[in-house]
């Protein structure tokens, strides 16, 4: 199989591999430099027809393409597994979720990008009119192939924009289902593209494009904000975290805080942005979380995705499973102890794994996780916890449990994260603005900042 895919790249084709079998299911003819030039060409047109439309008539549209959405559900649910390997409950409820984050934005949008008006002395009035960038174009990963492209797409539209999706390779299916949803729209506002990475930079220093938002990892992050720096172009990174889930002293419900430590870890087979990555907890109570922790990981079975009795799917790409073994002999390597290991490497299925590092190894293996693997770290006192937290380069997010909320809000006060969540996990949610620090990325996705992230803020003020 290696082989067959080899033989696609050269062909200039995208090919999405069923993880779970191995299975060539999908290709997709990349884009010529032509087809680029005729997309640039056209799009000017589609924004100036698109922008031009009264918010209320593009909350009607995109009602079409919500119900479209929900109309086709379990087909794209199916596809959104057999691309990319997460288990099918998992992929449905991405696709509710996705339902419920048109209604939260049908609801706002209108409000939050109306014209309004200014306090101030100096002029006889004045006002912020918010007004649409252009074309903006999407890069999206494979891991929540519909719920990272709406959470970007849906406000990015409302405000007037339109889009240019290129997503990962391997869900290039579900890049293609996405679109259809907008097929019965009467104008091209979003538009799936298959072009290459070297083709990238054509489509950003075109005038056309008014921004560039990415979700991928710290390297790909830093490529786009580097040639959209060169062309003067907006962006918005979303990029990786080492998220730490922070169980503080004398925590009543502690079994609970565990349980959700591991939902979270394990959920798209470990490989989500914001998942539990390092769990801390007091040295007091190492022995009972540890044995709590190994009785959960030890009810996890591998079949396939497709059966509704699946409790974790599997890596999406066999190159990430070997780059997760690497990573996991390099901590080995450096001292870290594998304490449990459930099952073993099977296809592209990666065994929940639950590893024990200290402070020196915390610091010194400044990577993200994306797969199953569960580092977890004692401290004695919050001042320690607080250093372990923000010993890194990422700020994505940070859980922290306590049965003191006061307490938590406090020990909140002193991280270093883009979101923090007490007494839950961290999730990103439609009403809550979601984003990082540090090299997790910068500006914000999701609730009413996400409608003004791709506008331009024109101030007017009239004299006399």
């Amino acid at each position: 199989m290696q082989n067959q895919i080899s033989i696609f790249f050269i062909m200039n084709t995208f090919s999405s591999i069923n993880p779970f079998n191995q299975a060539l299911i999908y290709t997709e003819k990349s884009w010529e430099k032509e087809q680029i030039q005729q997309f640039l060409k056209q799009a000017p047109a589609a924004f100036k027809n698109w922008k031009n439309i009264a918010i209320q008539q593009r909350i009607e549209f995109l009602k079409s393409v919500q119900f479209k959405l929900q109309a086709n559900q379990e087909e794209i649910a199916q596809w959104i597994t057999l691309e990319m390997g997460k288990t099918i409950t998992e992929s449905q409820a991405e696709i509710q979720k996705c339902i419920g984050l048109f209604d939260y934005y049908f609801e706002i949008a209108e409000t939050v990008l109306m014209t309004k008006e200014l306090p101030q002395k100096n002029f006889k009035k004045a006002w912020v009119r918010h007004e649409a960038l252009g074309c903006i174009l999407g890069i999206m990963p494979w891991n929540f192939p519909l719920w990272q492209v709406f959470r970007f797409a849906i406000p990015a539209l409302l405000a007037g924009n339109t889009i240019l999706l290129k997503h990962a390779p391997n869900v290039s299916k579900c890049n293609r289902l996405i679109e259809s949803l907008f097929s019965e729209i009467p104008h091209t506002i979003y538009t799936a593209c298959f072009a290459e990475v070297e083709d990238i930079e054509l489509i950003i220093q075109d005038s056309i494009i008014g921004g560039v938002s990415l979700t991928g990892s710290e390297k790909a992050g830093s490529a786009v904000a580097s040639l959209a720096g060169k062309h003067i172009k907006k962006t918005l990174l979303e990029l990786g975290g080492n998220d730490a889930f922070v169980l503080l002293p004398n925590t009543k419900n502690w079994k609970e805080a565990i349980e959700k430590a591991v939902f979270s870890r394990l959920l798209t087979a470990g490989q989500t942005c914001i998942s539990t990555k390092r769990l801390l907890i007091p040295t007091t109570q190492e022995t009972l979380v540890l044995e709590y922790l190994k009785e959960l990981l030890s009810k996890i079975s591998y079949q396939n995705p497709l059966e509704k009795s699946c409790s974790m799917g599997v890596l999406a790409r066999k190159d990430l499973q070997e780059n997760l073994l690497n990573q996991l002999n390099r901590l080995v390597g450096l001292g870290a102890d594998i304490v449990f290991q459930q099952g073993k490497t099977e296809g592209n299925y990666f065994p929940p794994t639950l590893v024990k590092i200290d402070a020196k190894i915390n610091q010194q293996f400044d990577e993200e996780l994306f797969g199953p693997v569960l580092l977890f770290c004692t401290y004695e006192d919050k001042k320690e916890a607080i250093e372990l937290v923000n010993d890194s380069s990422f700020g994505l997010g940070c859980a922290i449990w306590s049965s003191n909320e006061a307490a938590a809000i406090s020990f909140s006060e002193k991280i270093e994260a883009g979101s923090i969540a007490i007494n839950t996990i961290v999730q990103s949610n439609a009403y809550l603005p979601f984003g990082g620090i540090k090299k997790s990325g910068y500006g914000r996705e999701l609730g009413e900042e996400a409608l003004l992230e791709f506008v331009n803020k024109k101030v007017v003020y009239v004299g006399g």
